[in-house]
C-alpha cells in the first residue's frame, strides 16, 4: 500500500523510503522536539523481524529504514486476515516511532467485511521528575592559573615539618590534601555557584530582568498610552529579544562544548542523547539518594557466619615487595586523564599532572608510610597505580592469570576472545560436529565480591605480607555517596565488592575469579566476569546419527557435572550464578536438534537460538543478520539526536561526532561478522549514508572510506598481531603456519614472506570464518606492505593506502 500511495504523491524520489528517510532528517534538524510516527499497511513480509512466513525485498527494505533512523516497530500480531483459509494471516499494519516507550499496542478484530484487523495504541504519559537537593559546586579556572608559582609553592613548602610528623598514613594524607588545596586556592581562580531550579536551561537570569522590565514597559504604556511610553515599549521588547538571542547563542555553545568534549563510547553519548531529548534544561539523572541506595544495596552482602573462605593451591614463586621511586610515581602522575572528575580529595588530575615533578617526592613517601604500615589513606585514590603495575608484571611474568582470561590484560580485548572462540566453534561444525555452549550468568560480580574469600587467595599467589595486608585495609571500611554536577547524596556503608574506579580493583578481581577458570572438565573462557562453558563434538568423517545422540549425551553430562563444579565453587566464595538467566545455545547445522538437556543448580537450562557474548549477538547457525540489525538500530537513533541537535554543531563537529561516537559501533568485532550477507551488511552502509547527508559537505565526508574497506583493514591489523604473537597463547597457536614454498617460481617471488597455508575447507560457512577468510587477503598482500620489524600501526597505516578487495 505505501508504494501504491507513493507514485500519486510525489515523483522526484524513485524509493519512498529514500523520501520518508529525507522528510524525517529534515524534521529532526527543524523541530528537535519532535516525535515522528508512522503507520500504514507497508506490506512487506520479513521473518526475523515481523515474523512472516517469507522474506521479500520491501520487508528487508523497511527493516533497514527502520533501524536506520532510529524508529521501533511495536505492533507484534499479525494484522492481515485472509479470507481464504488456506492462506496464512501476517503482520502488513505497522506501528513505527522514534519514542517506543510511552506506547503500548494491540490487534483487534477486524470492522465490517475487512481483512484487516483494527491496531489499538495506547499512549501513558512519564512520570514527574522527583527534585534534587543542590549544593553548592566549585568551578576552578584553569586556564587563568599561575602553574609555576603554584609549582613553586609546592617545591618549597616544608613538606616534612608540616604532613610527616604522625606515623598514621590517613592523617599524612589529610595534611598533604589540605596544603594542596591551599596552592589551589592561592594560585588557581575559582568561583562557586548553587545551582538553582531550571538553572541548566538556556533562560539566564538576564532574559528574566529583561521580561520583568518589558511586563513593567507593557503595563505602563497600556495605563497611559502616551508616545514615550510606547517607545519605552518598543525599547523594552527589542531589549528582551536581544537577551534571549544571546542567552540562546551562550547556551548553544556550552552544549557543543559539552558534547565535543565527551569521550568516546556508547554510555557517555546515551548520557548525552537524553540532554538532547530534553532541550538541555533538565538533569537526565534518576534521584541522587535513590542511586546512592541501589548502588550501597549492590555492594551489601550477608555472610553466613559459618561460612569457610575458601583456599587454592600455592604458587611457586614470590612477589618482591612493592617500593615507590619518584620516577614511578611521577610517570603515573603524568599519565593522569585530565578529564575524568576529582576524587573524594576534591584534587584535580590536571592539578596532580601540572605539578607532577614537584609533588612525586611528597606522594612517594606517602604511599611507602601507608604500605608500611597496611593502612590505606582514606581519602586518596593513587597509591594503587603503582601498586597494580608491580602486581600484573609479576602476574603476568609468571603467567599466574590463566589464558583463558581475557579481561583487563594486556594485548588482550573482547576482540581476541571472540575469534578464538568463534573459529573453534566453526572449525567443530566443519568437523562435522557442533559446539554447546552455556553463557553463565553471575549476579553483581564485581559488587558482591566477598572480601575474606579474596584476602584467603592473595598469599597463595605469592603476595608479600605487607601487600595483603595493605589489600586487605583498601578494599575494607568504604562509603558510597553520590556527587554529580552539584547534585549531592548521603553516604552509605559498603562492605563487600571492590572500589569501582580503582586500577587496581579488576586485577584483584582476576585474582579473586581465577581459580573458577581450572575447576572444570571442559574450557571457561572469560572477560572479567562474562564467562562461557563450552564444549564440542567433531570427527574426521560424517557421524552416523546413533553416534551423534551418543555423543551429544556425554558432551551435555559432561556439561551438567561441569556446572556443579561451578555451582560448588560460587557456594564456597559467595558467589551467586542466576541459572534463570544462564543461557543455553547448540551451535550446529544438523537438521535433527539435540534432545538432552544440561542442567544447573537443579534446573534444565532452557535452549536458546541465540546468547550474547561480550557485545555481540551469537546465533545457533552463526549467521550474523540479528547482531547486525542491532547495531544498526542503535546508531540509527544516535544519528536521530544528533540531527535534533545539528544547529549546535559545525559540519566538521559532526564528522568528529560520527567518527567518535557512532562509526565504532558499526565497527566493534566486525572481524568476527565481517563475512555477513552483502543485504545485511548494507543495513551499515544505510547508517553512514544517513551519517554524510547529517554532516552535509562533501569535502569532508568524500574521505570518509567505505566501511567495507576499514573493515578489511581491521581483519588484516588483527591476523598481523595474532601471527606475530601479540595475543593469548591459544590464540596465537590457533593462527595457520607460515607457507615456506619448496621451490621459488614467479608466483612466489611476487608474494611476501609472511605468506600462510591456505586451508581447504568442506563447508562455506567455515570459508567465512575468520582465520581461513582473512588468511586469502593476508597472502594476496605484497612485500612492501610489511615493515623490517614487527609494527603494528606502521603495518596498519600501509594497508590502509591500499585497495584490499574483500575478506
Amino acid at each position: 500500500m505505501l508504494w501504491n500511495k507513493f507514485r500519486h504523491v510525489n515523483h522526484n524520489f524513485d524509493d519512498p523510503l529514500e523520501y520518508l528517510a529525507v522528510q524525517i532528517d529534515f524534521l529532526n534538524i527543524n523541530h528537535p522536539a519532535s516525535e515522528v510516527v508512522l503507520l500504514d499497511d507497508f506490506n512487506a513480509h520479513n521473518e526475523l523481524w515481523l515474523g512472516s512466513n517469507k522474506t521479500d525485498a520491501a520487508g528487508r527494505a523497511v527493516e533497514a529504514f527502520a533501524l536506520t533512523q532510529g524508529l521501533t516497530q511495536l505492533v507484534t500480531s499479525p494484522t492481515f486476515f485472509p479470507r481464504v483459509s488456506s492462506h496464512a494471516s501476517s503482520l502488513l499494519d505497522l506501528f513505527l516511532t522514534t519514542h517506543p516507550a510511552p506506547y503500548s499496542t494491540a490487534v483487534l478484530s477486524p470492522l465490517g467485511n475487512s481483512d484487516h484487523g483494527v491496531v489499538e495504541v495506547r499512549f501513558r504519559s512519564e512520570a514527574a521528575v522527583a527534585a534534587e537537593t543542590r549544593t553548592g559546586r566549585k568551578t576552578w579556572h584553569y586556564g587563568h592559573a599561575d602553574w609555576e608559582g603554584l609549582r613553586d609553592f609546592f617545591s618549597s613548602f616544608p613538606w616534612s615539618d608540616v604532613c610527616f610528623t604522625d606515623a598514621d598514613a590517613s592523617t599524612v594524607c589529610s595534611s598533604i590534601t589540605e596544603i594542596i588545596h591551599v596552592g589551589m586556592e592561592e594560585y588557581i581562580p575559582h568561583t562557586v555557584k548553587v545551582p538553582k531550579p531550571g538553572s541548566n536551561g538556556w533562560f539566564n537570569k538576564s532574559c528574566d530582568t529583561a521580561r520583568q522590565q518589558k511586563i513593567k514597559a507593557h503595563r505602563t504604556y497600556l495605563q497611559n498610552p502616551t508616545v514615550e511610553n510606547r517607545q519605552a515599549d518598543v525599547e523594552s521588547r527589542n531589549k528582551y529579544n536581544e537577551a534571549v538571542r544571546n542567552a540562546k547563542n551562550q547556551h548553544d555553545i556550552k552544549v557543543r562544548h559539552r558534547v565535543m568534549s565527551q569521550r568516546n563510547g556508547s554510555r557517555s553519548f546515551w548520557t548525552l542523547a537524553k540532554q538532547i531529548e530534553k532541550n538541555f534544561s533538565h538533569s537526565s539523572l534518576p534521584p541522587l539518594t535513590l542511586l546512592a541506595k541501589i548502588f550501597a544495596a549492590n555492594s551489601t552482602m550477608d555472610v553466613p557466619t559459618n561460612a569457610q573462605v575458601p583456599s587454592i593451591q600455592r604458587v611457586p614463586h614470590t612477589m618482591r615487595e612493592v617500593t615507590f621511586r619518584h620516577k614511578t610515581v611521577r610517570r603515573v602522575l603524568l599519565s593522569l586523564d585530565i578529564n575524568k572528575a576529582s576524587g573524594p580529595d576534591l584534587i584535580p588530575a590536571i592539578v596532580l599532572k601540572r605539578c607532577a615533578a614537584e609533588l612525586a617526592p611528597v606522594f612517594s613517601r606517602l604511599f611507602q608510610i601507608s604500605y608500611e604500615s597496611g593502612t590505606f589513606p582514606e581519602n586518596w585514590k593513587f597509591a594503587h597505580m603503582c601498586i597494580n603495575r608491580e602486581l600484573l608484571d609479576y602476574l603476568e611474568r609468571y603467567s599466574l592469570i590463566s589464558d583463558r582470561q581475557y579481561g583487563f590484560r594486556h594485548q588482550r580485548s573482547t576482540g581476541d576472545l571472540l575469534a578464538y572462540v568463534t573459529q573453534l566453534w566453526s572449525k567443530l561444525i566443519h568437523s562435522n560436529g557442533e559446539a554447546h555452549v552455556v553463557a553463565l550468568d553471575i549476579t553483581k560480580a564485581f559488587d558482591q565480591l566477598w572480601h575474606a574469600a579474596l584476602l584467603s587467595k592473595l598469599p597463595s599467589y605469592g603476595l608479600p605480607e605487607k601487600l595483603c595486608r595493605w589489600v586487605a585495609d583498601f578494599i575494607s571500611g568504604r562509603k558510597i555517596s553520590v556527587v554529580i554536577d552539584g547534585f549531592s547524596s548521603s553516604s552509605h556503608n559498603v562492605n563487600a565488592g571492590v572500589p569501582q574506579g580503582s586500577v587496581l580493583a579488576p586485577t584483584l578481581f582476576l585474582l579473586h575469579i581465577n581459580d573458577l577458570l581450572s575447576c572444570t572438565i571442559n574450557p571457561i573462557h572469560s572477560f572479567a566476569d562474562d564467562s562461557t562453558l563450552h564444549a564440542g563434538i567433531q570427527s574426521d568423517k560424517p557421524i552416523s546419527a546413533a553416534e551423534l545422540e551418543k555423543r551429544r549425551l556425554a558432551t551435555t553430562s559432561s556439561l551438567t557435572r561441569d556446572l556443579e563444579a561451578i555451582t560448588a565453587w560460587g557456594r564456597n566464595n559467595l558467589v551467586q550464578f542466576n541459572a534463570s538467566k544462564t543461557q543455553y545455545c547448540t551451535l550446529t547445522n544438523k537438521k535433527r536438534p539435540s534432545a538432552h538437556t544440561v542442567s544447573m543448580d537443579g534446573r534444565v537450562l532452557p535452549k536458546s537460538h541465540s546468547f550474547r557474548l561480550v557485545g555481540v549477538q551469537i546465533t545457533e547457525d552463526l549467521i550474523w543478520h540479528e547482531h547486525i540489525s542491532s547495531i544498526a538500530a542503535a546508531a540509527g537513533k544516535k544519528l536521530g539526536y544528533l540531527f535534533r541537535a545539528k544547529k549546535y554543531f559545525s559540519p566538521h563537529d559532526l564528522l568528529t561526532l560520527y567518527k567518535a561516537q557512532i562509526r565504532p559501533s558499526l565497527e566493534y568485532c566486525s572481524h568476527i561478522w565481517g563475512a555477513a550477507a552483502p543485504t545485511t551488511l548494507s543495513m551499515l552502509d544505510a547508517v553512514q549514508r544517513r551519517a554524510v547527508r547529517l554532516i552535509d559537505d562533501s569535502s569532508l565526508t568524500d574521505s570518509l572510506g567505505t566501511l567495507s574497506h576499514r573493515r578489511a583493514v581491521g581483519d588484516l591489523a588483527l591476523f598481523y598481531r595474532y601471527t606475530n604473537g601479540l595475543c593469548s597463547s591459544e590464540l596465537s597457536s590457533m593462527m595457520p603456519p607460515r607457507d615456506v614454498p619448496a621451490r621459488q617460481t614467479r608466483l612466489t617471488s611476487a608474494s611476501h614472506p609472511d605468506r600462510v597455508k591456505l586451508r581447504t575447507s568442506r563447508t562455506g560457512r567455515y570459508d567465512r570464518s575468520f582465520v581461513p577468510r582473512v588468511s586469502r587477503l593476508w597472502n594476496s598482500l605484497r612485500e612492501e606492505a610489511f615493515p623490517s620489524f614487527t609494527n603494528l600501526r606502521q603495518f596498519k597505516n600501509r594497508i590502509n593506502k591500499i585497495s584490499l578487495g574483500s575478506s
